[in-house]
């Protein structure tokens, strides 16, 4: 909707995953306008805001991964300022096995 819905050519979105040491990496990547940096930085900083509720859902989605997961897990986001024809964001979780689970 954001990403591609605007460009009267269209274009495209990928999904891909792959295990990165003991994570998981879900990536999701477009070829549209783009993030600046300063709405990346503003995405990942984002602080609560009253009742300790997030407007943005990117920012909800990173802080509770964070939270349940900790700090080397949550959203990576690169666009267009990181060399990438659109933007590209990574969800990064632990990967776990049959043999972690109980």
């Amino acid at each position: 909707r954001y990403a591609v819905e605007p460009s009267e050519e269209g274009g495209s979105i990928s999904i891909r995953a792959h295990e990165e040491g003991e994570l998981l990496v879900v990536t999701v990547s477009d070829n549209g306008t783009g993030m600046s940096r300063e709405q990346i930085d503003a995405i990942l900083r984002q602080r609560n805001g009253k009742r300790g509720k997030s407007r943005n859902y990117l920012t909800n989605i990173n802080q509770r991964l964070k939270h349940i997961f900790g700090k080397g897990c949550g959203l990576v986001i690169r666009s267009k300022e990181d060399g990438f024809p659109g933007t590209e964001i990574q969800v990064r979780i632990p990967l776990r096995n049959e043999e972690t689970l109980e």
